[in-house]
Order: structure tokens, then C-alpha cells, then sequence
């Protein structure tokens, strides 16, 4: 008579339900031994739990995602898991995709966890958007990593990354890009340093090469014609004292210039002589005599006496009396 003996847990009845023993196994995380003998092979995604009793999807961590080998394999580098929603099985619930980030107007670039993070201040994304880096600029660079000009009359400067007025050399104008222009011969740079201007200098001054004012030496002037215009030459005075302003004190009537040339005068003459306007003294011809005028001799002429009744004209050109018992001659 047979008996039927119930296999132990983890075994099963097998060469004609012969013997009781398990089936041949490879234990591994994808196979395991069921209470029942047989060696149970996990579907794809799952793997065998600690106790070795069933099949179960991985816990991974945040980033990772589960492989049909039932490991946990983090995301690439700059991909980031997400969460398809609970419909899905944990096979097909998350996924690796690429970070996508904003990249045109947030300033937001690619972390290698597939996080986006914003670009420090004064950089932008690069192409990639994986990194940041500062952008290329003719001039300024702005907070927010776009380019920007300097105001007018400034400069750029690299070093120390801002806009600065320009300083110029003393005949330099500074242009409104903040760049400085040499001003042309005999211009100067105006007080606000921005535009040259023709120098304007008083009348007994000459304009230099420089732009600056140069008065002339005493008893000169500026020459307005000829070669020598523009320069100073001695002021011509002829008939006149020489200022030291270069003006010319002409004598007045009946004067004329010291030897030295210093100061008019007015000549002392004879008795017998006339004062011309030119300031000469000129002896008046015999039997002649000066006319003053109001006294003086200045302008005066030669003249002789009207002789009449029994007077005569004498050499100085006077009349006189004949003195009693004497008489005229006829040429009297």
C-alpha cells in the first residue's frame, strides 16, 4: 500500500511524485524558489525582494530609473527622471529626459543633474546651455548678461569693466563714443572738453599753433597783411610818439618830434621867424616880418608894414617915423 507524504515547504514532488526536492535554481536577483519548489523567474523591471519570496520593482533614488534587469541606473549627465504619473507602472512611470531650460530670456542653463539653475549676474547661457559664460560685447556688459553702450562722451574699460570718462591731453577734444580727437592748428579744446574752437584773441594778440592767445611786446601790432599777417611787427609811426600799445599819437598843429623822438614839442623860434604848421620855424624875408596870431607865432605869415605920410619899413619889416628934417626915399 502507498502512502502520500506532502513535500516540505520549498520543495515539490517530482520524478513521478517520486521524491520531494526544489528545482534546480540559480539564485540570482532575478530568480528564486517558490514555497512551492519551482524556480520563479521575475518579469522584466522587477527583481527578487529581501526575503526571496516574490518579485518586486526596485526602490531607486530620485534620479534614477529602473532598467528591464530590474537595476536602478541614474539618469545621464544634464537628464533629469520624471514622474509619468501613477497610471503607469513603475516600469513605465519614469523616464530620463533632457533638462529643458530657458535659456532666451531667464538666463537658465542645464545643471548635470538635469536641473536648471540662472546664470550669475553678467553671464548668459552658452550654446549648449550646459554652462555659463560672459558674452562677447563691443562695450558694456549688463546685469543681465546682455550688451549695453556707455553714454556719450564715456569709454569702456575693460579692466576694470566699466564706463569711465575719457581724460584727454590739453589739446585734445574727447568724441561722444568716448574716443579723443586731436584738435586742428590754432584751435583750442572748449571748457567742456567736447569740441575745438578757433582761438579769439584781442587785438594786440596773435593766436599760436596751440590755440592759446600770445600778446605782442610793447610798441607792436598785429600785422593783417602781407607775409608777416598774423604776426606782430613794430607799429609804423611817422609823424607821431609810438605808444606802447602800438597806437601812434600824432603832433598836433605846429609841433613836431623831439630828437629822441619821445614826445611832441613845440619849437621856440625868433622873433623874425614864423612857426609853420609842420612845426618849422622859418625866418621871414628882409623888410618882412611875422603876422602872430593872438600872439603866436604858430601858423603865422611874413608880412611887411603899410608904410604911410613920412614912414619907412624897416629891414625887420616894421614901420617907423622918420625922425624930423629927414625924408623918405622912394623906394621908402
Amino acid at each position: 500500500m502507498t502512502t502520500c507524504v506532502e513535500c516540505e515547504i520549498g520543495t515539490r514532488a517530482q520524478e513521478e511524485n517520486t521524491v520531494c526536492r526544489a528545482d534546480e535554481c540559480e539564485e540570482s536577483t532575478k530568480k528564486f524558489t517558490r514555497d512551492d519548489g519551482i524556480c520563479q523567474t521575475c518579469t522584466a523591471f522587477r527583481i527578487v525582494n529581501d526575503d526571496r519570496t516574490e518579485c518586486v520593482y526596485p526602490t531607486c533614488e530620485d534620479n534614477e530609473i529602473v532598467t528591464e534587469e530590474g537595476e536602478c541606473e541614474e539618469c545621464p549627465l544634464y537628464e533629469k527622471r520624471i514622474d509619468r504619473g501613477d497610471q503607469f507602472n513603475v516600469a513605465s512611470r519614469y523616464q530620463c529626459q533632457a533638462c529643458s531650460c530657458d535659456s532666451s530670456f531667464s538666463r537658465e542653463y542645464c545643471l548635470p543633474n538635469g536641473d536648471c539653475d540662472t546664470c550669475p549676474d553678467f553671464q548668459v547661457p552658452t550654446e549648449d546651455g550646459k554652462a555659463c559664460r560672459r558674452p562677447t560685447c563691443d562695450q558694456l556688459v549688463n546685469k543681465d548678461g546682455s550688451c549695453g553702450l556707455c553714454e556719450d562722451w564715456n569709454y569702456y574699460d575693460e579692466d576694470a569693466d566699466e564706463c569711465k570718462p575719457r581724460e584727454c591731453k590739453a589739446r585734445e577734444r574727447v568724441t561722444r563714443n568716448g574716443e579723443c580727437v586731436e584738435c586742428p592748428a590754432f584751435f583750442k579744446v572748449t571748457e567742456n572738453k567736447r569740441d575745438c574752437q578757433e582761438c579769439n584773441c584781442g587785438p594786440r594778440s596773435i593766436c599760436q599753433e596751440d590755440g592759446t592767445c600770445k600778446e605782442c611786446p610793447d610798441y607792436f601790432i598785429v600785422s593783417t597783411s602781407g607775409e608777416s599777417q598774423g604776426t606782430c611787427v613794430k607799429a609804423p609811426c611817422e609823424n607821431g610818439v609810438l605808444q606802447k600799445d602800438g597806437s601812434c599819437e600824432v603832433c598836433k598843429q605846429c609841433e613836431q618830434l623831439n630828437e629822441a623822438k619821445t614826445e611832441c614839442v613845440k619849437p621856440t623860434c625868433s622873433k623874425r621867424e614864423v612857426l609853420s604848421f609842420e612845426g618849422k620855424c622859418n625866418e621871414c624875408e628882409k623888410f618882412s616880418g611875422p603876422a602872430l596870431i593872438d600872439g603866436d607865432q604858430c601858423g603865422a605869415t611874413c608880412q611887411t608894414c603899410r608904410a604911410s605920410g613920412r614912414q619907412y619899413i624897416r629891414e625887420d619889416g616894421e614901420c617907423e617915423t622918420c625922425p624930423d628934417y629927414s625924408r623918405i626915399s622912394d623906394d621908402r
